[in-house]
């Protein structure tokens, strides 16, 4: 059973408990009015949950909660049968013979316990949490806290959210504020059980200047902030659009090489989403490399929509600002791109071969767009372990979606097959989530990849002449490995550029992500980048000449 209908069905075959209701005291009810998260374990791997209590004056016990799985499409569930007594707390969720049996006990922002599902039982644990921060407030904490000498803990973001990674194992996962200045954290980058790290951050004269880091199991650490590298904000232009990123650039003398990190797809901030971006130019700087990292169009700061055709010329936009900062060697500046990034570099290096001194496309970048989503569908869906029905039923729906981008022609075709799939497991992303309308903004990003006017990799590949180095993941399910390095050295060579070096890493995902499948399942519970990948391309950054006059 996979990890993405574990989260799903976790919820059936448990039958029906009562639970004796009590009217609980007022002080009691408000303890736990707002938001919770945590998990529990009955069976390997554990559920994520995450809860909102409410006061509902009328109703037993004062209180109504909503329960929801943190898994892609979950459904939310009722919370019934709240009963509290001193610090004792005892709810239901779900309905029928699919329900859940919570038992445990409050400990100020903390309630632990057991769960019952179909007469096994298993740990619970939860954590009272506040809204999310102000974007102004989360950035006063992102930065690098010293452990040890040589050891670091980087504190990132994504726009609503801190994430945490601990460069000396790897480990990174998504951090809850419990009060002004003190968060619990998941243990991998999607999941919020057990909450088994605690973060509380110190100030000296108002500024952030340290961070104490306890971990069950393990004596706490106390880290203090340090300043390998300078962050300056800026705002550049590309066409009529305004963009707005950060510079980051390392502290020492000389001039830097450069690099631009250039988004996957989707709405992507400056540090991406799970602070992916912000990490990589975190190791980036500290190894004494200049990097530049943007909001993506229509996100953040940055105007326009994600949307917008030539993405790729933001991406040069992007190079040629680092090129002309004071600290940058502007003859050493290139790109680095993953996913739909590793598209738009090799476009961009093309289109402007005196401005991109190399590229890095990483997860892709050589197959044509809908030829990469069909089997990304079919390979996902395959190590999810669907039904070969459904995966022929699932590609054969992208297949009607990519002639109606391209033709326009096959509307009712599409639409009765997208009926027929309502309601199956594989409909909604991330498998397939088609559009559903022909008024989609969708409908013209696909025509771009597989219109009369599209851009061939084939094409646009023959033309890059900078040193390349293509990093993919031997677990990807994106397009398939190695056939996307093989296929992106072909037109490379073709063209005859020789400086081309291709990084297949053994167990790493679409993101080069420690992994055992590459399945979306198997996503939330990665907890590392694959060992010694980021080394390895700032290495080969810090390795490269100037570009050639």
């Amino acid at each position: 059973m996979t990890a993405r209908r574990f989260l799903l069905t976790a919820i059936a075959g448990l039958a029906s408990l009562p639970l004796p209701l009590a009217a609980a005291p007022a002080g009691d009810r408000a303890a736990l009015v707002g938001a919770w998260v945590g998990g529990f374990r009955i069976a390997d791997p554990p559920a994520s949950i995450s809860l909102r209590f409410r006061a509902a004056p009328g109703v037993p016990a004062g209180l109504e909660a909503m329960l929801r799985p943190v898994a892609p499409a979950a459904d939310t569930m009722v919370v019934q049968a709240i009963a509290i007594s001193g610090d004792r707390v005892r709810f239901e969720a779900g309905k029928g013979a699919d329900r859940l049996r919570f038992d445990g006990r409050r400990a100020g922002a903390r309630i632990r316990g057991t769960v019952t599902r179909a007469g096994r039982s298993g740990p619970f644990a939860l954590a009272q949490v506040l809204p999310p921060l102000p974007a102004q407030r989360l950035a006063a904490f992102v930065g690098d806290y010293e452990i040890a000498p040589g050891q670091v803990l980087v504190i990132g973001r994504s726009l609503g959210q801190l994430f945490y990674l601990e460069p000396a194992r790897g480990r990174q996962g998504p951090m809850y504020a419990i009060s002004d200045s003190s968060f619990v954290a998941g243990p991998t980058v999607g999941t919020t059980y057990p909450l088994a790290t605690e973060l509380r951050f110190e100030r000296t004269g108002g500024e952030v200047s340290g961070v104490r880091w306890r971990e069950d199991g393990r004596p706490e650490s106390d880290a203090h902030r340090i300043h390998p590298y300078d962050e300056e904000e800026v705002t550049f232009r590309s066409g009529d659009v305004t963009l707005a990123g950060s510079v980051l650039i390392p502290r020492g003398g000389g001039l830097h090489p450069g690099v631009v990190l250039v988004h996957g797809s989707n709405a992507q901030s400056r540090n991406g989403q799970r602070s992916i971006y912000r990490f990589h130019a975190d190791h980036f700087a500290r190894r004494g490399i200049a990097v530049l990292i943007y909001d993506k169009r229509g996100i953040g700061g940055s105007g326009g929509s994600s949307d917008d055709p030539g993405l790729e010329s933001d991406a040069l936009a992007a190079v040629r600002l680092l090129r002309a900062h004071a600290g940058v060697d502007s003859a050493r500046v290139g790109l680095w791109g993953l996913s739909q990034g590793a598209w738009l570099i090799g476009q961009a290096a093309a289109l402007a071969p005196a401005d991109v001194a190399f590229i890095v496309p990483v997860g892709g970048g050589a197959l044509n767009p809908h030829v990469q989503e069909i089997r990304r569908t079919e390979l996902q869906m395959r190590a999810d372990g669907f039904l070969e029905s459904d995966i022929r039923e699932a590609t054969a729906l992208q297949m009607l979606k990519f002639r109606y981008a391209r033709r326009r022609d096959n509307w009712d075709v599409y639409h009765a097959a997208l009926e027929r799939a309502r309601g199956k497991a594989w409909l909604p992303d991330p498998y397939v989530g088609p559009p559903d309308s022909t008024g989609s903004p969708a409908w013209d990003f696909w025509q771009r990849g597989v219109g009369s006017g599209a851009v061939e990799p084939a094409d646009y590949l023959r033309r890059v002449r900078c040193p390349v180095l293509a990093v993919d993941g031997d677990l990807d399910l994106y397009g398939g490995s190695p056939e996307t390095l093989t296929l992106l050295d072909t037109y490379l060579q073709r063209g005859g550029n020789r400086d081309v070096t291709l990084d297949l890493v053994p167990s790493a995902s679409h993101a080069i992500y420690e992994a055992k499948t590459g399945a979306p399942s198997e996503e939330p519970f990665l907890e590392r980048f694959a060992p010694g990948y980021l080394d390895r391309v700032s290495d080969w950054i810090l390795s490269r000449p100037a570009l050639k006059p």
